[in-house]
């Protein structure tokens, strides 16, 4: 019989049955009783319960539910497989099934919650669950009898990726699983739930939140200490690494783009704001105002909202001019968002750089400006303790920056915006710190909290644990990073061994160089070079004053750079190649890079200055971690002879030329 258009397909619910056979009977009850406009087919997985009353209630409640209620009983699979079994025979049962719940044996539903579950559900065929706040009911920690526990007010996988944010008690749409998403019954002890809702992110599904839903949680004491213990065991490593794809720094930094944008990019003469977290990707737009109620609705819960951490705000034609003749702009933005200075005053001086502006009265020169979202909420909630006082001011009257090197920039001067620090005062005077009012003591936010979710990207994502991944969305093709010397860039000779591999590569892909040295690359250096156009991005990265140490390897002393190499280390992460010019410091990252997936190569090379100042102990550090490169190559055959004469692998070593061509052959 063809259905009418908008009428409901039938529902299913699986309820798996081991052990608590006195809470089951419940369960069913509350499953087969629904109020829904189409059939509900409720079936339970006797998973070789042990206790006979398991199937006593499921068979004797059959003839209450007949045509409703299924009943069976299989060899013991634990939670995964008990869930596969149900949905496997409530889709060959009836292939008009639209949406299976998944009900546990001693939770309960509400006579509308399918039909709540299913509305929220919707028809969006990329929506591929509904999940609950979760109420319980039992052991209560509350006197009102209302104890909610809400998670996400909206579907993050970013916060997803934190934490497991959908209860099993979900409606999943049928399709879901008729496309092979199903439980993974080797996650038997622990984290099934959690597994089962990223395999269906990898697929292309999100979840949507169900608020209200009559789900029904039961608390007992022995399920509360299960759910202490189960992230201690080794089961939170295999669900990473099974879903290394979705935490991926690149994976990462696209989530945050889409769900959680690091920065807003106020044009101030056109009250538009741009939210991305690469300067380089568009991103979302909104006008001034909204933005001021996103700040309000992060200053009143930033638990739950996500706001950018930075604002920088510019005229149009600086951003436009920035945007075009910068090489280091994704950089300047990395730098920033890592300190964790409230406030910053640049200028873009005669000599083409970006500098800092120490003193509130050379504010007047300002180009740009970029401020901590911390220091905005700061100066929020100070106005609400003071009360009937303005918001206060972004620069206070001793504002002093302190010193920051100049990140030189490939730019033409343009005028400076003479009232930047007013109109950000103006900005803030709008905001007012109202926390949301609180309806039910019971009722509270159980994250993750979203400023954890961006801490914890930025302790799990980087070698350093304090720095956040670069901010790159890999919108132009293959991603290249060469490691070198600034002395390499800016010689001719270094010119002749590097022309042709930056040639070469920037057309198959981005182009990017990352210059590491004692002091910061000085563009001016390297305007004429013929090899420079074809370069996208450029990351100046001064050593580290940490990189003093110093290692022993067959009885010679090894420069170690490791502060310089774990902050190059996390671009390195979201590269496809990366190449590292004789024996500096990222080398010793290049372990750690190849296991995010990219082709890691080191370049030897006499006409490298770096190389020719003491080759012998270039080729030491070559040889020292050659062990972590996919392959070396060597400049001049007296290099290749003497790495083979070490015990490198002859077949790991190609002229340099050779190796280019093989790279684009292979």
């Amino acid at each position: 019989m063809a259905r009418q258009a908008g009428e409901r397909r039938p529902v299913g619910i699986v309820i798996p049955a081991y052990g608590h056979p006195q809470f089951l009977a419940e369960a069913i009850s509350s499953a087969c009783e629904q109020d829904y406009p189409a059939p509900v087919y409720v079936v339970v997985v006797d998973d070789q319960c042990r206790f006979e009353d398991t199937a006593r209630v499921s068979v004797g409640l059959q003839e209450a539910y007949p045509g409703k209620l299924f009943y069976l009983r299989q060899k013991n699979t634990r939670l995964p497989g008990a869930r596969n079994a149900g949905i496997r025979f409530l889709l060959a049962m009836d292939n008009e099934i639209d949406a299976i719940f998944l009900l546990d044996a001693d939770n309960r539903l509400m006579p509308h919650a399918m039909q709540r579950y299913r509305d929220v559900l919707g028809d969006d065929e990329r929506i591929g669950w509904a999940y609950p706040d979760i109420a319980f009911f039992g052991l209560s920690r509350v006197d009102d009898g209302v104890d909610i526990r809400e998670t996400a007010p909206e579907y993050s996988v970013l916060k997803h990726l934190n934490g497991n944010i959908s209860e099993a008690g979900s409606l999943v749409r049928a399709d879901l699983f008729r496309k092979g998403v199903l439980f993974d019954e080797e996650m038997k002890f622990g984290l099934e739930d959690w597994d089962f809702w990223l395999t269906a992110v990898e697929a292309g599904y999100r979840g949507v939140r169900a608020r209200d839903c009559g789900f029904l949680y039961r608390r007992r004491p022995e399920s509360m200490i299960a759910d202490s213990q189960r992230m201690t065991t080794g089961w939170l490593d295999r669900l990473r690494a099974k879903h290394s794809s979705l935490l991926s720094p690149r994976a990462v930094v696209r989530h945050e783009h889409e769900e959680a944008p690091a920065f807003a990019i106020w044009l101030v003469d056109s009250d538009r704001v741009h939210l991305t977290s690469d300067p380089y990707a568009p991103g979302r737009v909104v006008d001034l105002a909204t933005f001021r109620q996103m700040a309000a609705a992060w200053i009143e819960r930033p638990e739950e909202v996500f706001f950018p951490t930075h604002v920088f705000a510019f005229q149009n034609a600086t951003w436009d001019m920035v945007r075009a003749g910068s090489r280091v702009l994704r950089y300047l933005f990395w730098r920033l968002r890592n300190e964790e200075h409230g406030l910053r005053f640049l200028k873009i001086g005669r000599s083409r750089s970006f500098a800092l502006l120490r003193k509130k009265e050379l504010i007047e020169e300002v180009h740009f400006a970029c401020w901590n979202t911390d220091h905005l909420a700061a100066l929020a909630a100070s106005s609400h303790r003071a009360e009937g006082s303005s918001s206060g001011s972004l620069v206070p009257d001793d504002y002093e920056s302190g010193i920051w090197a100049q990140t030189n920039m490939h730019l033409f001067e343009c005028p400076p915006v003479a009232d930047l620090p007013a109109r950000m005062d103006e900005f803030v005077a709008t905001l007012r710190y109202a926390p949301a009012l609180i309806h039910s003591r019971g009722r509270r936010f159980a994250g993750p909290l979203a400023s954890k979710v961006r801490e914890d990207t930025r302790e799990t994502m980087s070698l350093t644990g304090i720095h956040y991944p670069y901010p790159c969305l890999l919108d132009d093709g293959p991603r290249h990073i060469l490691a070198v010397r600034p002395d390499d860039l800016a010689s001719s000779l270094g010119e002749q061994a590097l022309g042709p591999i930056v040639q070469a590569m920037a057309a198959h892909g981005a182009f990017v160089v990352a210059a590491e040295g004692d002091t910061e690359l000085d563009l001016k250096r390297i305007e004429g070079a013929k090899w420079l156009p074809p370069i996208a991005e450029i990351i100046p990265q001064k050593w580290q004053f940490s990189d003093g140490d110093h290692a022993i390897y067959l009885g010679r002393r090894l420069p170690i750079r490791s502060g310089t190499a774990r902050v190059l280390s996390i671009p390195f992460q979201q590269a496809d190649t990366v190449i590292v010019a004789g024996g500096i410091g990222s080398l010793e990252v290049l372990g750690s890079t190849r296991h995010y997936g990219a082709r890691c190569i080191v370049l030897a090379d006499e006409r490298l200055p770096s190389f020719a100042k003491d080759p012998a102990a270039a080729l030491h550090a070559i040889l020292a971690l050659e062990h972590a490169a996919n392959e070396i190559w060597a400049g001049q055959q007296w290099i290749a002879d003497a790495l083979v004469a070490r015990g490198v692998p002859a077949g790991k070593i190609a002229a340099s030329e050779r190796g280019l061509s093989a790279f684009y052959a292979g």
